[in-house]
């Protein structure tokens, strides 16, 4: 046992490492090169050693595992053409199969096997700590550099994390002084924060039950003193008071604060984005209100959050969204022409550059407005560029699309240092116009060499109707405002519309589509293994249609209509489109780009059914359908047999498979779901071989 420690040890932190690098991109650097030492150390091992793995019972104990895989292994070979996502899973299943292996090759014993156990619980909470971090940095947009688009579903995202609460729970127990058990009380609080800003449903129905079970023991054993219960109260005491907290101040934040003390809030918590970090808190607002009304949108509760009323004297009220520094009181030559009382928005190198045609730009998008037929649009914003700015031009620009320019008005470089007026009138025949506010240093792919700045003060857009003469001044709070900002490089953009009170028909939107999710899509791809596989390795784009004539009448609840339908649309297909050799031995995985082209307009991305039991189904049919069902009673039959030891264990896999039960794909997937399905099997061979020993 004494041997075997350091290395179980590292196994457990690689399978940490391996499962938990879809909450955290970076981990799989370390697992890497981790993985690469333990498979060298381990073949030198089995060179020394005499120990045989892969035995008859070894087949005949992980039977119902091996041929899940060799079933999916079936289905990929069957379809005709290879996505990508099945090679993932099939890599995904290949690595999980290592792991135990390298376990049967240190694990013999129940006391080894107890050892795993709890040194696994340890670094779960370790983990759990680290990802908590990480998910408020991200969601504050702290962590600019982090790469989203690596990051898996927002639901398994926060697994991690509810495992660290269930761990810690266990630890309170054996907590030995009052600090330790502030300190899990403190620990408890920032799991719980950090899963209900993560936006996850069925974070928050796990998290809520744990509490409800939580105040039940309590009330429960109310009056006795029992040590365990008193240890279990006291943590539980700190993390209460730990949370009043939080939701007293975040009470105060959204209902009696300004939207300038937001934004400064914001930037005070270290935000590199702020209307990214804006964005992100909303869509996790909205899919919680959304659960209860399906009336709710992006719309209602961005304005409830943030309070949006657009001051043009103000760029914090909103307008001012990309990094920049707001200053007041305004300063400068010919300062007098700004209207009294106005702030400035400067932008300098920090706030970022958008590269294109070898040129480097930065552009905050401001008015959007519809214009009728025999109608102007006035502009107009006061600007100021320092004397060291070595851009090469400041405009302001008035466009319908960002790329046709019907109007600009460009800052005399010659009187740098002083504040100039920027205005526009044209006529505009197309439907909305926008206004933009850009400078531009050509010949350079980013800022690094810009110096100086620019100030830009009080936008102004005024519709101007010929057919009467009437004058309509379209500001304040009568305008919406269309925002795009780039997200951390700024080299991939994306439009987004942020809605602002209005009360003019000229200015109205629907928002309700908004979502951070499909904003996150849109990223560059930056990260170097993914784009060095990328190389070998590209999506076949070719789309094979389905026949049968497939209809989806969902249900109309907000909280399962995006899986209902994708449950209905697969019974669809197997009752539709398949033949009797489908329906009882699969028709592969041709319905992924089916379901990409169905509920995602597009024909080369892949979906899927978005449950366990309908995706084998499809891949496998019938025979792999009842094959899975018997797998999955096993699972539960081992964790149930096993409870009394590893208590914990079992609480981690009905965690697991709740999460997975709404999107997962195969019997090992993702990556954290099959670890939990496979462990069970493993246990159940330790204590065999115990047994047989004695």
């Amino acid at each position: 046992m004494k041997d075997n420690k350091i290395p179980i040890s590292l196994i457990i932190v690689a399978i940490l490492l391996f499962i938990y690098r879809g909450s955290i991109p970076f981990f799989k650097y370390p697992f890497i090169v981790l993985y690469a030492g333990l498979i060298a150390f381990s073949f030198k091992q089995i060179k020394t050693s005499s120990k045989k793995i892969f035995t008859f019972d070894f087949f005949k104990q992980y039977a119902l595992v091996i041929v899940s895989f060799l079933l999916f292994v079936f289905s990929f070979f069957i379809t005709k053409k290879i996505y990508l996502v099945t090679v993932k899973d099939l890599t995904n299943m290949l690595f999980l199969f290592s792991f135990f292996i390298l376990m049967l090759m240190y694990i013999d014993s129940e006391e080894e096997l107890t050892f795993f156990v709890n040194n696994l619980v340890k670094l779960i909470v370790i983990f759990a700590f680290v990802i908590s971090l990480d998910e408020l940095g991200n969601v504050f947009f702290i962590f600019s550099h982090e790469n989203l688009s690596l990051k898996l579903d927002y639901n398994f995202e926060i697994l991690p994390i509810l495992f660290g609460m269930i761990g810690l729970l266990y630890f309170i127990l054996k907590a030995k002084s009052i600090i330790a058990e502030f300190f899990y009380g403190l620990l408890l609080s920032i799991f719980a924060i950090s899963i209900i800003i993560s936006g996850s449903r069925r974070g928050m129905i796990v998290l809520v039950i744990v509490l409800a079970l939580l105040i039940i023991i309590q009330i429960i054993f109310t009056g006795k003193k029992d040590h365990v219960i008193k240890k279990l109260r006291t943590s539980l005491s700190f993390f209460a008071l730990g949370m009043l907290l939080f939701a007293s101040l975040s009470y105060l934040f959204i209902f009696h604060t300004s939207s300038s003390f937001k934004n400064r809030t914001l930037m005070a918590l270290g935000t590199k984005n702020l209307y990214a970090a804006k964005d992100r808190i909303t869509t996790s607002a909205t899919r919680y209100a959304i659960a209860f009304n399906k009336n709710y949108t992006f719309d209602d509760i961005h304005k409830l959050l943030w309070s949006p009323f657009f001051d043009p004297k103000d760029p914090d009220s909103g307008w001012g969204y990309r990094k920049h520094t707001t200053t007041y009181p305004l300063s400068g030559d010919n300062v007098e022409i700004v209207p009294e009382g106005a702030r400035g928005y400067l932008l300098d190198q920090a706030s970022g550059a958008i590269e294109w045609g070898g040129n480097s730009y930065t552009f905050t998008k401001l008015y959007t407005t519809k214009i009728h037929d025999s109608e102007e649009v006035e502009a107009s914003i006061y600007c100021y560029v320092s004397k060291d700015f070595n851009g090469d031009w400041t405009r302001m620009i008035l466009s319908p699309d960002n790329l046709t320019w019907l109007g600009s008005a460009t800052y005399d470089p010659d009187k740098k240092g002083t504040w100039q007026k920027l205005s526009v009138t044209t006529t505009c025949k197309e439907k909305e116009v926008s206004m933009f506010l850009y400078f531009c240093k050509n010949g350079v792919s980013d800022f690094k060499t810009l110096k100086g700045y620019v100030v830009f003060s009080y936008p102004q857009m005024n519709i101007i109707s010929k057919k009467d003469s009437i004058h309509t001044g379209i500001s304040g709070n009568q305008v919406s405002i269309t925002c795009e900002a780039d997200i951390y490089s700024g080299k991939n953009i994306k439009s987004r519309t942020f809605p602002y009170a209005m009360n003019t028909e000229e200015a109205s939107f629907d928002f309700s589509h908004l979502s951070l999710t499909n904003y996150i899509l849109t990223v560059k791809e930056t990260d170097p293994l993914r784009y060095w596989i990328s190389k070998f390795i590209s999506e076949d784009t070719t789309y094979f249609k389905y026949r049968a004539n497939i209809e989806v009448d969902t249900v109309s609840n907000p909280f399962v209509d995006p899986r209902s339908g994708r449950w209905q649309f697969a019974l669809q297909i197997f009752t539709k489109e398949y033949n009797w050799s489908q329906k009882i031995f699969g028709g592969g995985f041709n319905f992924l780009n089916w379901y990409g082209y169905y509920f995602l307009k597009d024909k080369t991305v892949s979906d899927w059914p978005h449950n366990p039991f309908l995706s084998i189904l499809l891949y496998s049919g019938l025979i792999g359908l009842l094959i899975y069902c018997y797998f999955i009673y096993k699972v539960f039959y081992y964790y149930l047999k096993y409870r009394k030891e590893y208590p914990l264990l079992i609480i981690f896999f009905l965690i697991t498979f709740f999460f997975a039960f709404f999107s997962a794909g195969s019997p090992l997937d993702p990556p954290i779901m099959g670890f939990f399905v496979i462990l069970p099997f493993f246990i159940d061979a330790i204590y065999k071989k115990e047994k047989q020993l004695k």
